[in-house]
């Protein structure tokens, strides 16, 4: 992901500001590979991207509840299509359900100050990798 921002960043200047919050316990938790980037692509793309003044990108991982929490939140898009009603929400919800079956969740929408908030919660167990034949 941080690549991934590296890029945009050069694209987008200073329009794309980041901020990470990753609880030192939450680290070393596995996560599916490339479970974050479309989150993170469809906060930029249908977000900051479209905005003249800076954006922020928020990534925050957490325990909590014995789960392991991922949150991405970015600013609201101005126009478009509505939060969530793309490709990559759905492909991700996806394939949580093909991983995990009903352990794992993802949730969205418009948070209270202003921003759009994808939350994914994770079981803390291990998921087959994404390059694991598909059943």
């Amino acid at each position: 992901i941080r690549t991934y921002l590296g890029i945009e960043r050069l694209r987008l200047g200073e329009r794309l500001q980041t901020q990470w919050a990753l609880d030192d316990d939450a680290l070393d938790l596995p996560v599916p590979t490339l479970l974050l980037l479309p989150l993170v692509e469809n906060a930029i793309v249908h977000a900051i991207a479209r905005r003249r003044e800076p954006g922020l990108l928020s990534v925050r991982a957490t325990r909590e509840d014995g789960r392991l929490i991922i949150e991405v939140a970015n600013p609201l898009a101005a126009g478009g299509s509505a939060p969530g009603s793309g490709l990559g929400l759905g492909t991700t919800r996806e394939r949580l359900r093909w991983l995990y079956a009903e352990a794992a969740t993802l949730e969205h929408g418009p948070t209270p100050d202003g921003r759009h908030l994808v939350r994914v919660g994770l079981p803390l167990t291990r998921a087959a990798s994404a390059a694991d034949p598909a059943p």
